[in-house]
């Protein structure tokens, strides 16, 4: 096979910062997490053939393939944030990856609660983000920021809805829609 013939598959990366368990479920961090999970939901049910598997288990995450062209996962991290970095840039790294295909989907706490913006902007990051950031080398990756409203309690039962209904929007838009320009609501 020559030089020509062998070309790179284009992966996307989607993955929420966030902490696992059952414990973090409401918290605000973990707004990347409920995202995720509204998204696939929403994927799943309208578009079946799209989720080509099961979430697969590993040490460090959990993945998803949503789509087999581009290859598109979902990713949530089974490490807590303060290794968020870690395991992002392992997988950043292991699949080769473009900064314009890589996603990451994090808590803003200056944005007004459910508000979001995609766009390579950091915003105020984590600082978990901002390691990812200087692993990778570039800010080029896709950040899908979204509001918690500077509160640090657990989200009550409204939010937690909004949140669930907001993931479903963002199923479409990121591709689980693949994204082409800065978007803000």
């Amino acid at each position: 096979m020559t030089e020509e013939q062998e070309t790179k598959q284009k992966v996307r990366l989607i993955i929420s910062y966030g902490n696992p368990g059952k414990r973090y479920v409401k918290a605000r961090s973990n707004v990347g997490y409920l995202i995720i999970d509204s998204a696939v939901s929403r994927a799943k049910n309208t578009f079946p053939i799209a989720i080509t598997s099961d979430w697969v288990v590993r040490s460090k995450y959990m993945l998803l393939i949503t789509n087999p062209n581009p290859l598109t996962m979902v990713v949530k991290p089974r490490t807590f944030e303060n290794k968020f970095d870690d395991t992002a840039f392992g997988l950043y790294s292991f699949y080769k990856m473009d900064p314009e295909d890589f996603y990451i989907i994090y808590p803003d706490e200056n944005l007004s609660f459910g508000q979001y913006k995609v766009d390579r902007n950091s915003g105020s990051a984590p600082e978990a983000i901002l390691k990812v950031k200087k692993k990778i080398g570039s800010q080029n990756f896709w950040k899908v920021r979204i509001g918690i409203g500077g509160a640090n309690e657990e989200l009550n039962d409204t939010e937690y809805a909004r949140i669930k209904y907001l993931g479903e929007k963002l199923a479409s838009e990121l591709e689980i829609l693949h994204i082409t320009s800065e978007k803000q609501e």
